[in-house]
């Protein structure tokens, strides 16, 4: 049962598909149509989107079948946005420029079709014996941006201020500022500044301050825990963001981000019995670099890497992490396929040392490369997302069957650099086999754009541990389907 519903979102995603074809023409007058209601006049525009997702979940997060942690839900975000300006333009500039202001809120609601945690069931239909959240309506957006409107030594400069999302490069170290509540938001309250240094150029200063808690913006209607908590910390970023384009003709191009960013964290979660007392703050300061772009006309490349140091508790921390992609699309060749390879350290913790040598995720928090495996760091080191201590090597490739499908699938193999947990051991304890292996990792997706309003995917994702767990685990499995309708 649990899993025909599953196939039958599925059969949805197709119908929808095979119903989309319309004439050009009609999608040029229905888009016209479209484009005159979201901006009747010049100064205002507004939009609506939702997003249907149905999941399945397989010991993602135990890695056990004698545990019953399995998951199988539907997820349905709604969201409204509106966008004032810009007023106080100069026609004159070729640029964007101006005052306006940004709104948009949420609401994220789930319905289980099984729901159990660690062997503790809880009453169908809730989140931990509570509500689905189906009236929390939450402030995701809300800022201010003067574009283009501060001169400072001759040079243009832009504002953002208020809550805003904050995401550099690949999302690598920045994207996710409220990683408890999964994608429901992603939201940091900042505020940033841009220096225009030329049209190739920019040096972005931030500063973020994130509760753990909404309480700074009360939502409407809240649900209370754990909707309410988007983060185990209270979180205060700065940081200085460079961006620049370095070289670019046909055949080759090189871009280039160097970023340095502060972080200091106080532990607000409730559960804090569970972790070790070191974990009650945080000092990170991160230095790293990216480089990006093309050679041999079709091929593509990204190299990211950083050093960090700071306290962890009383303890010192040291963390060095590197992230890589290499691929070629064969242009020349059926639904120009595009192959690929990747590389990614992140240091762990060595438990013979007195300091801290784990990676540490700061505003990245998020599913990187897996949705299922980013489930495990919530009982290896307490905190869902936090990808740390590991090695991962892969190999992938894609294909556009047509211009609005595109079909990937990836391979990974994922080691650990040190066979421990960190120093905050959480409860359940996990059964730990003596290898270094992490184990394999199979992902597959089918991507579908049916128009410029509605898209659409199948998500489905294995993965089968190896000698870091013991031989009592099992295989992990995750399955997805999503609509989404942005208007």
């Amino acid at each position: 049962m649990k899993r025909g519903l599953l196939w039958l979102g599925c059969v949805l995603l197709f119908v929808v598909m095979a119903s989309s074809s319309a004439s050009a023409q009609t999608e040029a007058d229905t888009r016209d149509l479209i484009d005159q209601i979201k901006k009747p006049v010049e100064w205002f525009e507004w939009g609506v989107d939702l997003r249907i997702r149905q999941v399945y979940m397989e010991n993602a997060i135990d890695l056990l079948d004698s545990v019953d942690d399995n998951r199988h839900f539907f997820r349905v975000r709604t969201g409204v946005w509106a966008r004032i300006g810009p007023f106080l333009k100069d026609d004159d500039l070729k640029a964007p420029n101006g005052v306006s202001l940004y709104v948009r809120g949420v609401n994220e609601w789930y319905t289980y079709a099984q729901r159990s945690n660690l062997g503790r069931n809880v009453p169908a239909g809730t989140i931990n014996g509570l509500r689905n959240g189906i009236n929390e309506f939450v402030l995701e957006s809300a800022y201010v941006d003067l574009v283009r409107f501060i001169h400072v030594g001759g040079l243009p400069v832009s504002v953002r201020v208020g809550r805003q999302d904050i995401a550099y490069g690949k999302g690598w170290v920045i994207l996710d500022g409220t990683p408890l509540d999964g994608a429901r938001t992603t939201y940091s309250d900042a505020i940033k500044a841009t220096l225009h240094l030329d049209v190739d150029s920019t040096v972005d200063v931030f500063y973020i301050d994130n509760n753990a808690y909404q309480s700074r913006v009360e939502p409407l209607n809240p649900e209370g825990y754990p909707l309410n908590r988007t983060s185990e910390y209270d979180a205060r970023v700065a940081g200085i963001y460079g961006m620049t384009k370095l070289y670019a003709n046909e055949d080759f191009s090189a871009d280039a981000d160097m970023y340095y960013i502060y972080k200091d964290e106080d532990l607000r979660d409730a559960r804090a019995g569970i972790v070790a007392p070191y974990r009650g703050g945080r000092i990170v300061h991160t230095y790293g670099g990216a480089f990006n772009g093309r050679f041999l006309k079709d091929g593509d490349y990204y190299a990211e890497g950083a050093f960090q140091w700071g306290k962890e508790g009383n303890l010192d921390r040291r963390g060095l992490g590197f992230n890589s992609d290499l691929g070629y699309t064969l242009t020349g060749v059926v639904w120009q396929p595009r192959v690929h390879g990747a590389f990614e350290y992140l240091s762990g913790d060595e438990p013979e040392t007195t300091k801290v040598e784990a990676w540490d995720p700061v505003l990245s928090r998020w599913p990187q490369w897996s949705e299922l495996y980013a489930y495990r760091w919530a009982l290896e080191g307490g905190m869902p997302g936090a990808y740390t201590n590991l090695q991962r090597y892969t190999l992938g490739t894609s294909v556009n069957p047509t211009e609005k499908m595109k079909v990937s699938a990836d391979y990974s193999y994922v080691r650990a650099n040190e066979h421990t947990f960190g120093r905050a051991v959480v409860l359940p304890a996990l059964p730990m086999g003596d290898g270094a292996s992490r184990g394999q990792h199979l992902l597959a997706v089918l991507e579908y754009a049916f128009n410029d309003y509605i898209s659409g995917h199948l998500w489905a994702e294995y993965f089968h541990p190896e000698s870091f767990y013991d031989d009592s685990t099992d295989d992990a499995l995750f399955l997805r389907w999503q609509l989404v309708f942005k208007f």
